[in-house]
């Protein structure tokens, strides 16, 4: 599996938009996330250090894969700028635990704020 994210940069402390996207099979059609999964973490940080953002994702449409976060504002003004790593931890039932994508990580510019 992987997954489209439709983010890239935000600002320093910004709480809106939220972070949004949607988990595919490697042929692009959604992943059926309704049935069979326990949670779906979202993880944002820095190699070598705590991560930033460690919660679990609201499934916005879980048929169709599509998720949302939302930071709260200490999470937010936590986020230092430069270039932080995310991916998505889906925790099925079997008790299978998979990194989305599995093979890298995306990255989020932060802007410094004015």
């Amino acid at each position: 599996m992987h997954l489209v994210v439709m983010l890239g940069r935000r600002k320093q402390g910004a709480t809106e938009p939220p972070f949004i996207g949607t988990v595919t099979e490697l042929d692009g059609t959604p992943t059926d996330l309704s049935t069979a999964v326990t949670n779906v973490e979202f993880k944002l940080g820095t190699p070598g250090t705590s991560p930033i953002i460690d919660e679990i994702v609201t499934l916005t449409d879980a048929v169709n894969g599509e998720w949302e976060y939302r930071p709260t504002d200490a999470q937010a003004l936590l986020l230092t700028p430069g270039i932080h790593l995310l991916h998505l931890v889906i925790n099925w039932a079997d008790l299978t635990i998979e990194p989305v994508p599995f093979d890298s990580y995306f990255k989020l510019e932060v802007l410094p704020s004015l």
